[in-house]
């Protein structure tokens, strides 16, 4: 049998349990915020990277289901592959652990499956699926007791259908709980406005507050480190969102706004993948036109981008070399049949010339400085008027990755370059910051220029007919 854990004098009964029936160790501000899960009905934490967000949910999952004898605790997160194999993860690997560890002169007990824990009729556990129609499935649970707990990891990416099912369903009873955790990823959405409702008792976990950062060096290698921050911060400067979002825990509050929200480039990142690339094949070729910036080609099967890569050299030649080559890869048996979308702008016009008078009939050109199909088409109720092609782009890939239709692989240099540029409406029209701006406003020569060759693969032959806001 493992030696009890005393507690400190400062643990109460709760970080006793998580001790004592878990076997796990929290360091001061998890277990603050766990014991006012249990104390307090709502609950909101925005925690930089890699402080322990989803061991703490799987940790109060186990411990409020335990503690309350027929109690529910139902979890969603912004994917279903985020549900399974992030949180229910840490949820399968603290049973394990428990098992083994426990004082309970039982065990801890219960079934144990993917996505769901059974201790008894009316007494579980339970992931849900992020799609909006779980919204009516969830109004349906209903505990014995009146012991809830709803949890929403990475929350800013999570239905805000499903989360208002459960503030309107479930938080009824007087002993129902609701903690909201993840990254700051947009100054806008349910989870920015928790941390603004009077109700919430809201967290804040920067860097500077984590063991290692108070103990001035690296003492715990599996949380947020100097060294990661370091590069961070030097890689895509200190005021990129994503460094605002992930060492300082904060909400970006820059004048503009993001042409694309974090917390849809992350959705779109964290979902599962498809084992096999189909049609239709795109390429986004990007051309730089000098200076720090690199030439971009987006690779794109159906509604999978899934490889970006970048080549510094303006040869036209060379430029053209290089594209015939990722034509050759991608489709080594049919090239001419994907769609390679090319800006032609400056250097972009030789190199697409000389492509089609290799006899490449599949390229074609897309100037993003034109005017936007369709130039009045915000006059519309519900609809978005834009100063060029190259907004009204940006704005589909937007509400393509708001819509969960576009998913992206997991690539930091990919998600700076869709997050940094910032907008505004100057006479009504969505208008996209130049990028010399972005960069001296971020502090960082971050390239830009993946974000473009991503957003050329949207582009179509035919004018776009609609693109709501």
């Amino acid at each position: 049998m493992p030696t009890l854990l005393l507690p400190k004098k400062t643990d109460s009964k709760i970080i006793l349990a998580a001790k004592n029936i878990l076997g796990v160790n929290l360091w001061s501000m998890q277990k603050t915020i766990l014991d006012t899960v249990f104390n307090e009905r709502y609950v909101t934490v925005r925690s930089c990277h890699a402080i322990g967000k989803s061991f703490l949910a799987g940790c109060a999952v186990l411990l409020f289901l335990i503690l309350n004898p027929y109690s529910i605790v139902i979890t969603t997160a912004p994917t279903w592959n985020q549900v399974k194999n992030i949180l229910w993860r840490e949820v399968r690997k603290l049973h394990a652990r428990a098992t083994i560890n426990t004082l309970l002169p039982n065990g801890i007990g219960g079934k144990l499956n993917l996505t769901d824990y059974t201790l008894a009729p009316q007494w579980y556990a339970l992931g849900i699926s992020p799609r909006a129609e779980e919204a009516e499935r969830i109004q349906g649970f209903h505990s014995e007791t009146g012991n809830i707990l709803v949890l929403c990891d990475e929350s800013p990416g999570c239905s805000p259908e499903i989360i208002n099912a459960a503030e309107d369903s479930l938080m009824t009873s007087p002993y129902a709980h609701m903690l909201h955790i993840g990254n700051p990823t947009e100054a806008s959405g349910h989870f920015y406005r928790t941390h603004k409702d009077p109700k919430y008792v809201p967290f804040h976990v920067p860097f500077k507050i984590t063991p290692n950062a108070k103990a001035g060096r690296d003492i715990v290698p599996y949380l947020i480190t100097h060294i990661w921050v370091k590069e961070m911060i030097e890689k895509w400067g200190p005021e990129h969102p994503f460094v605002l979002n992930k060492v300082y825990a904060e909400f970006s509050q820059s004048e503009g706004q993001n042409m694309i929200p974090l917390a849809f480039i992350e959705r779109a990142m964290a979902e599962e993948k498809p084992s096999v690339l189909t049609g239709p094949y795109t390429m986004g070729v990007d051309i730089a036109e000098g200076g720090e910036d690199r030439s971009a080609i987006a690779f794109r099967a159906n509604n999978y981008i899934f490889k970006v890569i970048t080549y510094h050299n303006r040869d036209t030649m060379k430029l053209v070399a290089w594209i015939e080559r990722s034509m050759k890869w991608f489709r080594p048996n049919n090239p001419q049949s994907i769609i390679v979308n090319i800006d032609t702008i400056g250097v972009g016009k030789g190199v697409y010339d000389r492509l089609r008078e290799k006899g490449w009939r599949n390229v074609r050109s897309v100037r993003i400085s034109r005017r936007p199909f369709k130039p009045n088409l915000g006059k519309g109720e519900g609809m978005k008027e834009f100063y060029s092609l190259k907004e009204q782009l940006w704005w589909g890939i937007r509400k393509d990755l708001e819509k969960g239709l576009i998913l992206i692989v997991d690539k930091d240099s990919i998600k700076a370059a869709l997050v940094a540029p910032n907008y505004d409406t100057p006479h009504g029209k969505i208008k996209m910051e130049e990028k010399k701006i972005t960069r001296k406003r971020i502090g960082s020569t971050v390239l830009l220029d993946e974000g473009d060759a991503v957003i050329l693969t949207s582009a179509k032959a035919a004018p776009v007919i609609q693109i709501y806001c």
